[in-house]
């Protein structure tokens, strides 16, 4: 048996185990799904905020312009991507709701090697609420699937 040299234990990266889904079970991306796709499954839901890490490992939103603490935003939705040309390209999409405005909208993260160290400290200090709304934990909604 080889070993994936991505694999979250085989890292020297802060980065959580993203192939494992809230309550065991693994979720490995396979269907090439675009970046661009997943965001507009996450807009049709409800979520068309946009936020982003800034310095010293914040998180901003664009709605508000506010500056949060990562622990201060709950993760209700993630989606792991990898590039379809180039599988390095590795990418989450997390569903994030601004503590200051109520903004829900997506953090896009950089992860593995590609991740800054304000990346993979945002990453690691998220507050993981994966199941316990409306979304599917680990993929985007299917039509029908909207904000609660």
């Amino acid at each position: 048996m080889t070993s994936d040299p991505r694999a979250p234990e085989q890292r020297n990266n802060p980065t959580p185990n993203l192939d494992v889904a809230p309550g065991g079970g693994a979720h490995v991306p396979n269907d090439n799904t675009s970046m661009l796709e997943v965001l507009r499954d996450y807009e049709a839901a409800g979520y068309s905020g946009q936020f982003s890490v800034v310095d010293d490992a914040l998180v901003l939103c664009h709605t508000c312009r506010s500056r949060s603490e990562p622990g201060a935003l709950a993760v209700m939705s993630m989606r792991r991507l990898e590039g379809a040309s180039d599988p390095a390209d590795m990418m989450i999409l997390a569903v994030v709701t601004c503590p200051i405005c109520a903004t829900g909208g997506v953090l896009t993260l950089n992860y593995g090697p590609e991740a800054s160290a304000e990346q993979a400290e945002v990453q690691a200090a998220l507050a993981d609420r994966r199941g316990a709304g409306s979304l599917p934990a680990n993929r985007s909604p299917e039509v029908g699937e909207a904000r609660a």
